[in-house]
């Protein structure tokens, strides 16, 4: 494989993953929202936590730190 190849594989990765970001982000201010009307904190610091770890164990250990 070339480097233009790879640089094309990188592009779809690209596009795909900022869709999916983007839909992460609204989903998450509809969260806010939420916690907002029902007067709850908008910051969860333990669910932060818990969810940068479960994503970090997604990873190999060369990736979970970028990951994190």
């Amino acid at each position: 494989m070339d480097l233009m190849e790879y640089r094309k594989q990188i592009d779809n990765i690209d596009e795909r993953f900022v869709k999916l970001f983007c839909e992460r982000m609204d989903i998450a201010a509809k969260i806010a929202d939420y916690k907002k009307e029902n007067n709850l904190p908008i910051l969860d610091p333990r669910r932060e936590r818990e969810k940068l770890e479960e994503i970090a164990d997604m990873c190999s250990d060369k990736t979970e730190n970028y990951a994190r």
